[in-house]
């Protein structure tokens, strides 16, 4: 799976050449993906990697001028970790892959069955197994898990929901048939 980026821009005047440029946030230097005429407004960069931040950049070539690039812009495609959640009466475990790449920090956030209303948030634990626990929950309850990704200062807020249910509260009943008689006196 690869990732696609659509650049937009607005051209610079007296442009008569640019050229679209991109590199990994962490490399030092650009690749040139294209030259364009310099009345382009658009391009498509392909076949990048997800979950990792690249910076992109726009340098125009003018007559007799000196070339002049344009800001930076950041662009990551972070994929959403399969979550799996185990549930207890009163808690809620939660594990998932981590993604790699550029993706360096985790929230989790427990929302109402919903989805409407956050409940909590925690940090998940681990290396290439990340998890935690939701505790002191209400059984029988149906809950909302979302991971949320960041790389860099760029976050993915929209990981799908992944249901976790409590269960029904542990079965204990009373004892019944209790009867009491004098004992007998030694």
């Amino acid at each position: 799976h690869s990732m696609n980026v659509t650049l937009t821009w607005t051209p610079g005047a007296g442009s008569t050449a640019q050229t679209v440029q991109y590199k990994l946030a962490s490399a030092s230097t650009y690749t040139a993906f294209s030259t364009l005429a310099g009345t382009a407004t658009t391009e498509t960069v392909t076949a990048l990697s997800d979950n990792v931040i690249y910076d992109f950049r726009i340098s125009t070539a003018c007559n007799g001028g000196t070339a002049t690039t344009s800001p930076v812009v950041q662009k990551i495609n972070i994929i959403c970790p399969t979550v799996t959640v185990v549930a207890t009466s009163t808690t809620l475990a939660y594990s998932f892959p981590e993604i790699g790449g550029s993706v360096g920090t985790y929230s989790v956030k427990l929302f109402n069955s919903a989805g409407t209303s956050e409940l909590s948030a925690q940090t998940p634990t681990g290396t290439t197994t990340l998890s935690g626990t939701f505790t002191a929950l209400t059984a029988s309850t149906g809950y909302k898990i979302r991971v949320v990704p960041t790389a860099g200062t760029i976050s993915k807020t929209d990981c799908a929901f992944v249901t976790g249910t409590t269960s029904a509260p542990p079965v204990c009943n009373a004892p019944t048939g209790v009867t009491a008689d004098l004992a007998a006196q030694p």
